[in-house]
């Protein structure tokens, strides 16, 4: 679960900051009403030869959010 996503943000966005290199799914949590971000995401990756869940997690960590 990814926390403190801007209003904006989209399935894609989590997506292009992920470093992992096999993407299963990305999703974002809308407001049924507003149809913008809550500010909670979903990332499902799939671990390759030499990627670890750590180094994803930084990714997203050194932009100011939490996993």
């Amino acid at each position: 679960m990814i926390q403190g996503l801007p209003e904006s943000s989209s399935a894609s966005d989590i997506r292009r900051l992920a470093p992992a290199k096999h993407i299963v799914d990305a999703t974002v949590e809308e407001d049924a009403i507003k149809h913008v971000c809550t500010g909670v995401g979903k990332l499902r990756v799939r671990l390759g030869e030499g990627e670890d869940i750590e180094q994803i997690m930084n990714e997203f960590t050194k932009v100011g959010l939490n996993v």
